[in-house]
């Protein structure tokens, strides 16, 4: 609601913005996306790792690689965001 129409409209020029800096949305984000990464690991340790026990149904092994999927592509997602688009949004809004 914040983040993303500001870097739309810095891309179309716009500088200004009535939460000052665009650097403040993505601080937060970056913070909300640290908490992230934290959560998931979290779930992992709770997981053993994703581990599966021999003894596991094919629910129990599908749930199992379902969560680590997310958990990769949580953290594809992050990267992209704060190492592409982030930067990439603060030189539109810099120029």
């Amino acid at each position: 609601r914040v983040l993303f129409p500001a870097i739309r409209a810095a891309a179309d020029g716009r500088t200004d913005f009535p939460f000052g800096s665009i650097t403040n949305p993505i601080r937060m984000m970056m913070t909300e996306h640290d908490r992230a990464g934290e959560l998931l690991a979290e779930l992992r340790a709770a997981a053993c790792g994703y581990i599966v026990p021999a003894d596991a149904c094919d629910s129990y092994r599908s749930l199992y690689e379902r969560l680590e999927a997310l958990e990769l592509d949580t953290h594809v997602h992050v990267h992209k965001e704060n190492h592409v688009l982030f930067p990439a949004a603060v030189r539109l809004a810099d120029d």
